[in-house]
């Protein structure tokens, strides 16, 4: 529950007026702390070893950047509250859903702080900050760096070409990717959707989720979802977007994560050597 209200409190301070007072009644103890007591503390400390520190410090970043002031009430989750009692309501539909809503942790540079006061670190927790770092590191190379030699192979089968990381991630910001696909892109090379063994990791009335009920309860992944799922409609939608591609004269390769993977980096060239950059964008 504090989660939530931590990003209740940061949507709030990002999608109100900000030229405008702001009152804000919350039940979680825990925010208000680290907006008061705990707040110079923990910046103090780089935020090093603290829970939902990306998180954190987003909220405190929009708030900072609020022209006006915001007010904030704490009230007991069981004084009936109707306001709270929607609130709850709200965060427990969410906590049910199949997949997370993306929420924008990005800070202006502006309002950005970052490292810790030397004058208040400790051995301590120096050595944690560099096994944080090392634990990162590990992270990003189970979840990624297999995602990105599948997507470089895509490429060079797919459109000829040989591509490397950088300019798989470069592509991804194209202005002709929408936000959309750009997120998709990003979350499927991050292996970051809850789907299949994930579910695993959670209480034992979740498992369920980890399987495909339209394929016999094999483990659903991101390929089996996309290419392989026996459910209404896949087949019919890959047709669809065979056709339209061969109406462009642009060549179709069987859909395999490979080659979803690097869809947004596209080459096509003309008999002369040219690039056709409307085959691209279409594509």
């Amino acid at each position: 529950m504090n989660v939530s209200q931590l990003v209740a409190t940061k949507e709030l301070a990002t999608k109100a007026n900000k030229r405008m007072s702001l009152y804000h009644e919350i039940s979680s103890k825990y925010v208000i702390h680290q907006l008061t007591s705990s707040l110079k503390k923990n910046e103090d400390a780089g935020y090093i070893g603290i829970p939902n520190r990306e998180l954190i410090q987003a909220m405190i970043a929009n708030l900072r950047n609020r022209k006006q002031t915001t007010t904030m009430q704490w009230i007991k989750t069981t004084d009936g509250h109707q306001r709270n009692t929607t609130a709850k309501t709200l965060a427990n539909d969410s906590a049910r859903k199949n997949q997370d809503d993306h929420i924008d942790l990005d800070i202006d540079p502006k309002l950005q702080i970052t490292g810790a006061a030397l004058s208040k670190l400790t051995q301590k927790r120096a050595y944690q900050a560099l096994r944080e770092q090392k634990t990162q590191s590990l992270l990003w190379h189970a979840k990624t760096t297999s995602n990105i030699n599948l997507a470089i192979e895509g490429a060079k089968a797919s459109f000829g070409t040989k591509t490397n990381e950088q300019a798989l991630w470069k592509s991804l910001r194209h202005r002709d990717i929408d936000r959309s696909t750009r997120y998709f892109l990003w979350m499927a090379m991050h292996d970051a959707y809850r789907i299949g063994g994930k579910w695993l990791h959670f209480d034992p009335q979740y498992h369920e989720r980890a399987y495909c009920t339209h394929c016999n309860n094999s483990l659903e992944s991101m390929d089996h979802i996309l290419m392989r799922c026996s459910s209404l409609g896949q087949k019919e939608i890959w047709g669809l977007t065979r056709k339209l591609l061969e109406l462009r004269d642009i060549p179709w390769h069987q859909p395999e994560m490979s080659n979803i993977l690097a869809c947004a980096a596209p080459v096509f060239k003309s008999q002369s050597g040219h690039r056709e950059s409307r085959k691209e964008r279409f594509f």
